[in-house]
Formats: structure tokens, C-alpha cells, sequence
């Protein structure tokens, strides 16, 4: 059972479950491949759920979460017109570990004398991680609507920019990763649109992940 649909998006492989879940597009810069630490530059195609070890970096909040394994799904909620939204991504380490990275974007710049960020901490060029949007290609706030290009050149300490969110959490077994992925809305448990869309996907390069997702009950 979820919760409202969202619009998602997957990267690999590229036919989407029926139902609620529309449209099917890579994501950017922030997708797996593109974090994979590579010995020799190897050249990864985005997203690809292949089935290789590699090394990743991920973050935990601000902190590094460094492994070696293989992504199972990486899904987006990202769609044309919205400046905020979610990643999530599994990965079963070399270990046999599983690893749910959820990261939640932003794209948006500010004044730092916006209402809706004047009392929060400042986030300068500086600050901003090598996978997050990079200030040239952000978008203005809808209330201050700074001029992103010309304070760029002319006054850069004048804007201040959303940070990514990073959560990774590490799990010794796919039973406990099912359970820590509900939530409770109106009194019961469920499991996101995005949610499923990523159990679904990772089901499909997992045995273990598709046992328990696709668990079946049997009524006499």
C-alpha cells in the first residue's frame, strides 16, 4: 500500500512497472555511476545496474560512507517543473550487506536576505559538495528571485544555496532494510511510491531483496 503517486523516474533497466508510476529518464549527475570511485577512470554509462563491484562513495548527512558493491536500483521523484525532490538508491556491498542511500535535492539559490532562509545557516560555493548542483546551474527562489548569472560575477557572498540531504543506512539483511522503509501515515504502515519503485527495481538484480519484497502468502 502507498501513499499518493508520484512521478518517477528509473534509470536501469528501462521499462517501468505498470500502474501508477509514469516516465522513465536518467538521472544527472548525482546517479551511482557517476559517484563510483574508479582506479583506473574506467567510463561508466549512467545508472547501469550491471551487476559489477564497484567502489562507492556515498554521504551520510555531510559525512563520507565508502564500499565496495554493486547498485541494485536507483530511482528519482525529479520531474520537469519542480525544484525539490528525492533520490534513492540500494547497493549490496561486496560483504553481502545491503545499503539504502536516500538523498533528497534541491536546485534553489537565494538572497541571503530571502524571508525563507534569513534565519538559517548560510551555504556559500564553498560548502556545496562536488555532486550537488553546482551554483551555475541552480534555480532562483520564486519569493527573492535573485539574478543567479550576474551575482555570480558581481557579488557571489549575496547568495546562499539549499544543501542536498544524504541519508545512507546500512543493513545486515534485506528483512530489516524492508522494515526500516515504512512509514506510519493515518495510523498505518506503508511503504512510499518511490519506495516501491526502487524494492521493485532492486527485486529484479536481488534474489534475497525479491524473496522478501515479493513474499508470498498462501490462504487455505
Amino acid at each position: 500500500m502507498s501513499d499518493k503517486p508520484l512521478h518517477l523516474r528509473v534509470l536501469e533497466p528501462g521499462v517501468p512497472p505498470t500502474g501508477d508510476h509514469r516516465g522513465t529518464r536518467i538521472i544527472g549527475a548525482r546517479n551511482a555511476a557517476n559517484r563510483a570511485d574508479s582506479a583506473d577512470d574506467e567510463t561508466l554509462s549512467p545508472g547501469k545496474v550491471d551487476g559489477v563491484m564497484r567502489r562507492y562513495r556515498l554521504y551520510n548527512d555531510r559525512q563520507s560512507v565508502i564500499f565496495e558493491g554493486t547498485l541494485l536500483a536507483s530511482v528519482t521523484s525529479e520531474r520537469d517543473g519542480v525544484q525539490r525532490w528525492t533520490d534513492i538508491e540500494i547497493f549490496r556491498t561486496k560483504g553481502g550487506r545491503f545499503i539504502v542511500n536516500k538523498v533528497g535535492v534541491s536546485v534553489v539559490a537565494h538572497l541571503i536576505t530571502c524571508d525563507e532562509v534569513k534565519t538559517k545557516k548560510y551555504h556559500g560555493i564553498a560548502d556545496l559538495l562536488p555532486e550537488e548542483t553546482p551554483p551555475e546551474l541552480r534555480e532562483p527562489c520564486p519569493l527573492c528571485n535573485p539574478d543567479i548569472e550576474l551575482l555570480l560575477r558581481t557579488d557571489p557572498p549575496s547568495l546562499t544555496f539549499e544543501q542536498d540531504r544524504h541519508r545512507t543506512d546500512t543493513y545486515t539483511d534485506p528483512e530489516s532494510m524492508l522494515e526500516d522503509l515504512y512509514i506510519v501515515k493515518g495510523g498505518k504502515k506503508i511503504l512510499t511510491s518511490i519506495v516501491l519503485w526502487a524494492l521493485d527495481e532492486a527485486s529484479k538484480h536481488d534474489p534475497l531483496v525479491e524473496s522478501v519484497y515479493n513474499k508470498e502468502t498462501y490462504v487455505d
